[in-house]
């Protein structure tokens, strides 16, 4: 992973970490991935909510999201080459 998405993935971390501290979850450990995954998912479900609420196009935002982490992705993969 390079160092931007490195970065990115840090945003997110502190982004989760508040997101379970005021909904009373548990990110567990490293070892307990299944706390982790649920509260990802929470949170990105809280955000399509969000998203909807504020007249936003949910489903441009999961589409235009996940192509946006997958060009982040594949930039990172052309670098390392």
């Amino acid at each position: 992973m390079g160092i931007m998405n490195l970065r990115r993935a840090q945003w997110a971390e502190i982004a989760l970490i508040s997101f379970t501290a005021c909904t009373n979850q548990d990110l567990g450990s490293d070892k307990e991935q299944g706390d982790r995954y649920e509260a990802v998912k929470d949170l990105i479900t809280d955000l399509l909510h969000y998203a909807n609420q504020n007249g936003l196009d949910v489903e441009a935002i999961h589409h235009s999201a996940f192509m946006m982490y997958e060009s982040e992705i594949s930039h990172d993969n052309i670098k390392e080459i």
